[in-house]
């Protein structure tokens, strides 16, 4: 991890032709040589008060990572617990069906996640509001589609993928695909949360989901 962002770092991000757009209107004179005017621009500045701000936003999206995490496991905790490793082998396999549609999700929303920041902070919350329309719609049809298919050809798509046993559980893939589409919903409105910089609220929340997942567990 550290090599490849090293690469990005000297193979990108310091390239004159990265900064084109910044060298290109300024005079020559003024900025010596492009490669001694990027290293200027990108020289570090250590500022004690915002570097401190930076800090504490950075703990508290940490803890909420943290909290994500451990809502996606919860449920296992108590399967295991509960049932027993056979029972739990089966349900994290449908349940990585849910997660190929969320890496798909994920892909979309940090594609988009630039515009949003950028209409919000423009406050152009009309074509910030468009755009999280058009994700939201996205994430409904898969959410829906995702049903339909469960529903109609789960025990067929279960006994291809893995074994006739887990063909068994079909019913239960029907659930994880309304998890599923729910979950995408929450995904877009997640990004747009961040890309809009409403962090603090993101804590409680995840809190709160956090003991509602337990409860229902």
């Amino acid at each position: 991890l550290a090599l490849v962002r090293a690469a990005v770092l000297f193979g990108y991000d310091m390239q004159p032709r990265t900064h084109a757009p910044l060298l290109a209107g300024l005079p020559h004179a003024a900025r010596g040589s492009d490669l001694a005017y990027v290293s200027k621009v990108l020289r570090p500045r250590w500022d004690s008060q915002h570097a401190g701000e930076l800090l504490w936003l950075f703990l508290s999206m940490g803890v909420v990572a943290l909290l994500v995490s451990l809502n996606t496991n919860i449920p296992r905790y108590f399967i295991q617990w509960s049932y027993g490793e056979w029972d739990l082998g089966i349900f994290y396999a449908l349940a990585f069906l849910l997660s190929t549609g969320n890496l798909f999700v994920g892909a979309l929303a940090q594609s988009a996640f630039v515009r949003l920041a950028r209409h919000y902070a423009n406050g152009e919350l009309g074509e910030f509001g468009k755009l999280l329309s058009k994700l939201l719609g996205i994430g409904a049809v898969l959410g829906v589609g995702g049903i339909l298919v469960a529903a109609v050809a789960g025990r067929e798509l279960l006994t291809v993928l893995y074994r006739p046993e887990y063909a068994q559980r079909a019913p239960l893939l029907v659930w994880f695909m309304v998890a599923a589409g729910v979950g995408y919903l929450g995904q877009f409105l997640g990004y747009a949360m961040t890309a809009a910089r409403h962090f603090n609220i993101q804590l409680p929340l995840f809190v709160l989901v956090a003991a509602v997942i337990t409860a229902a567990s």
